[in-house]
Parts: C-alpha cells; structure tokens; sequence
C-alpha cells in the first residue's frame, strides 16, 4: 500500500562507537532526508546503505545473493557536495553540528547507516521518507 504522508524515524541516538543502525524501511518511498548530528568533537567514518531486496536484509552481515545491498551516494543539502557511497560521512573532530543530506532511494526498500570507524564522539541519525522531492 502506498504511503502519502511522510513517514520518520531515528536510525542513531548519540551512537559513540562502530556499528549498523536500526534499518528504516523506504519500500513506499522516492526520496530520504536524514538530518546527522555530531556531537562532543565527533571523529568518525559513516556510510549509508541501501537494499532492493524483498525482505530486511542484515546490514551487520557482508553482503551475499541472498543477503543483497550495498552503500549509496548521498547529498550534502547545504552546498550540494556529493558524499561517494564507499567514502561515506567522514569527520575529523572538527565537525560537530547537523547536516542533512537526501538519498535518492527510488527503487530501494531498505536502508541502514554504519559508523565503520570511529576514535570521539556521537552522531545522531534522523530520517525522513518522503514521495516528494
């Protein structure tokens, strides 16, 4: 069934070490927001991920035939930079605040969010799934 309101969620609340986030089904959806929020002199490498298959895949898991996804490129909305998928968010201590950034999912059902390094801080992930771009 087709989603025509917005729907929310928290992929990360304060996440201070390495790790997948909660996955965020996008099946209904075109378009994501996320607003990421570092804190506390953040120091970390986070990257997106996006799946097509039917059921939820295991983002913590390498990826397989049967465990299909991969990372995504997003878009810093601020200037417009764009974030390779296999370089991800990177920070160096010196970029706490919040950026919010779209992820073109047209076709995707699932995403995820992994700090795949990580030395200081926390970062926060906020979605926003949207039909409208």
């Amino acid at each position: 069934m087709s989603q025509t309101r917005p729907k929310y969620g928290q992929l990360f609340s304060a996440k201070g070490a390495t790790g997948v986030s909660t996955t965020f089904d996008v099946r209904d959806f075109t378009t994501i927001y996320v607003a990421v929020t570092l804190a506390t002199s953040a120091s970390l490498t986070m990257k997106c991920y996006q799946s097509i298959q039917k059921t939820e895949p295991t983002f913590s898991s390498s990826a397989s035939a049967s465990n299909i996804w991969s990372t995504v490129e997003m878009v810093d909305l601020e200037d417009e930079a764009k974030v390779a998928g296999d370089t991800g968010i990177v920070c160096t201590g010196s970029s706490d605040g919040t950026r919010t950034y779209a992820i073109n999912t047209g076709g995707a059902a699932w995403i995820a969010f992994d700090v795949t390094a990580f030395a200081a801080g926390t970062v926060s992930v906020y979605a926003r799934a949207t039909l409208k771009p």
